[in-house]
């Protein structure tokens, strides 16, 4: 079971975390389980942990310590048996010396710690990743595709700062566009950022305000939907809104992808 704590929308979270009794709120048609009790008897993923906000951390502590929930709207705990992982980009550590994030729960959650580095500091773990993407991507196509020596190259020498996913991204586009049988340097298109986002500014102010406002939210909206793989809840995630509000906004632009 995951569960997405950076797109959590502020009044839905705790009843995502602990579930919830049948009538507790308005909106509460039905007993529903929280994630913990989903995921009872298994794994609970929690991603972007970090973005948990600090009111509802108690409550994670809580089960996390007893091993019961409590759904909303009743009094009586319910058992759970979980493992649970965590994930964050964030620096808990530090956001714990500002206030940000509890101690007792940094440490509740932290007896495991394992650092993933950056893809550009994981040496040809890029070209290994990049091959599974190319024949993943093509036996979905129905051809046979290779990656070219300058195709390898140009892989090695960019910097990834979108990580797998860009990776992931470059790699689909790449596979589904290029007409040759071996995908090259050039159908990776991993030119220079910069130079693609002084040619967007300039088209802006060419606009009135209002206007450039809408289309660099279009230009934004497209760039992070393709960079997150067509997947709503990491947009939402990563534009720190909630999946509903940013499901309606993807709707009006005409953009579609998976949940």
């Amino acid at each position: 079971m995951v569960l997405d704590c950076g797109s959590l929308p502020r009044e839905l979270a705790e009843a995502a975390i602990l579930g919830y009794r049948k009538g507790a709120f308005t909106g509460a048609f039905e007993d529903t389980k929280g994630a913990f009790e989903e995921a009872n008897g298994g794994t609970l993923f929690l991603d972007e942990i970090g973005d948990l906000p600090l009111a509802l951390q108690p409550k994670l502590l809580r089960v996390l310590d007893r091993r019961e929930v409590h759904r909303i709207g009743e009094s009586k705990p319910r058992m759970v048996d979980v493992r649970v992982i965590a994930a964050t980009h964030r620096n808990v550590r530090q956001m714990v010396g500002e206030g940000k994030f509890r101690e007792d729960l940094y440490f509740r959650i932290s007896g495991v710690v394992l650092e993933l580095p950056p893809l550009r500091r994981r040496g040809d773990d890029v070209i290994a990743l990049a091959r599974s993407f190319v024949e993943q991507y093509a036996a979905e196509k129905g051809d046979s595709i290779t990656l070219s020596d300058g195709a390898i190259d140009a892989l090695r020498a960019h910097d990834w700062p979108g990580n797998v996913r860009e990776l992931d991204k470059t790699i689909r586009r790449a596979v589904h566009f290029t007409p040759q049988s071996a995908i090259r340097a050039e159908d990776l298109s991993l030119g220079s950022r910069s130079a693609r986002g002084e040619d967007e500014l300039d088209a802006l102010l060419s606009l009135t305000l209002d206007d450039a406002k809408q289309a660099f939210e279009t230009i934004y909206l497209r760039r992070l939907f393709d960079e997150c793989g067509g997947n709503v809840s990491e947009t939402a995630r990563r534009a720190k809104r909630s999946r509903p509000w940013l499901r309606e906004l993807l709707k009006s632009y005409g953009i579609h992808g998976t949940e």
